[in-house]
């Protein structure tokens, strides 16, 4: 047995074709339960929320509310799997969206368009893990405003959504456990 985590992820994903999670690696169901507060999904007046899309097989969507309260609770709005980039630009009319980051890979053609039809709304995000200049950022960002693009460390950006849930920045709807997925 090894205590390399980075021989053991790629023992478990690749040998075993299981995922690995290194112990702090995932977020366990009282952290989650924490954030639970007394509201529901869906647009909220004249708020403008910001959207993240995960692109694979589907699209991933996610919408929160601006920071609001003492703490800066950001409240989950929209979370869904969708089909086609059609349906996703009605949610960014629908919820008013003031700012979209999306993955730039793999769909990039797909990606750049959706950019087009939504200037100065969307972002398009390259991850890296590597000693780039967005990781040698105090936040593992660095933006690219004339191409519209992000270059994101994906430790520091998962390091950081983590920790947004621990410190119950992240909050979720009650109706939580009725989301597919």
């Amino acid at each position: 047995i090894t205590a390399d985590k980075t021989q053991m992820k790629e023992t478990v994903n690749q040998d075993l074709g299981e995922p690995f999670s290194p112990i702090g690696g995932q977020l366990s169901d009282e952290d989650l339960d924490a954030c639970i507060r007394e509201y529901g999904m869906g647009p909220r007046g004249d708020q403008r929320p910001v959207m993240g899309v995960d692109v694979g097989a589907w699209l991933h969507v996610t919408i929160r509310g601006r920071p609001e309260g003492d703490k800066g609770e950001r409240p989950l709005l929209f979370v869904a799997e969708v089909d086609t980039w059609d349906e996703l630009g009605r949610i960014v009319k629908r919820f008013n969206v003031s700012s979209c980051v999306i993955d730039f890979l793999p769909e990039t053609t797909k990606a750049k368009e959706f950019q087009a039809a939504f200037p100065d709304i969307v972002w398009l995000c390259l991850f890296s893990e590597s000693e780039t200049a967005a990781a040698r950022s105090d936040d593992g960002v660095r933006w690219d405003i004339e191409n519209g693009v992000i270059h994101v460390n994906r430790t520091m950006a998962m390091d950081r959504t983590f920790e947004r849930f621990y410190e119950q920045e992240n909050t979720l709807p009650v109706s939580i456990r009725n989301v597919d997925g």
